[in-house]
Formats: C-alpha cells, structure tokens, sequence
C-alpha cells in the first residue's frame, strides 16, 4: 500500500516514561517518597505525538528530518508533512513551527509630532 505525502497540524506531546509525574504518584497507593533525581530524563521508549481534540498520532522521523524528541517540547502547536504507515504511525519528512507575524506599525499622515499615550488605571493612596 502506497501513500502519498500530506501535511497534519496539532499540537506536540511527548510520552517520557522515565519523567516523574506527581499526578502518577498521588494516584498511587503508595505513600509520597522522595524522588530520586536522574541525570537524564530521556530513554529510548520516548515517543512523540501529535494530537487534537479527539485523537493522537505518534510521529516517526525519517533520517534526513531534523525532528529530535530532546529538540521538542509539550504544548507546541506545529505543522508535520509526511505519510502515515500501514501500523499506524506518521512518518515525518519535514517539520514546521507557527511563528508570529512582525509587527506592522500604523504610519502618521501628517508631517507632526507623533505621539505615544499609555493609559492605566493607578491608584494613589492620598492618605
């Protein structure tokens, strides 16, 4: 079966079972224990979805995408092209991030003195 590339948009989250988890931990029976810090938090069984409002997708990079699960973090909104798998995954040739437009400032008609107000709601005790 052959599929051809497609461009999915969502939002990044990363599933890191060596990342410790308070909720995890207060829904365990066991009483709270101190944690013990790790060099790293990074294993092999990491895996990276993309997901929205109703499903997720796990994302599978090829070798000339520059995606990387320690260059990711949860919560980005992002754009991935690639083409799903027969099991399952996306298999993603390029990533893209949404970035802000630059700010266009409103130009002055008049050859005058431009000014800047800003307005804020002080209070100033008189007492």
């Amino acid at each position: 079966m052959s599929f051809f590339n497609i461009a999915v948009i969502g939002t990044i989250f990363k599933q890191q079972p060596e990342k410790p988890s308070i909720l995890q931990e207060l829904v365990e029976d066991n009483p709270m224990v101190p944690v013990q810090p790790k060099s790293r938090y990074i294993s092999d069984k990491d895996v990276i979805l993309l997901e929205d409002e109703t499903t997720r997708v796990q994302l599978v990079p090829t070798l000339d995408c520059e995606m990387t699960i320690d260059g990711l973090v949860n919560g980005i909104v992002c754009a991935v092209r690639g083409r799903p798998t027969i099991n399952g995954k996306f298999e993603v040739n390029d990533i893209l991030f949404a970035t802000p437009r630059p700010c266009v400032w409103p130009s002055t008609k008049s050859g005058g003195t431009e000014m800047v107000i800003i307005a804020t709601k002080l209070l100033f005790n008189s007492a």
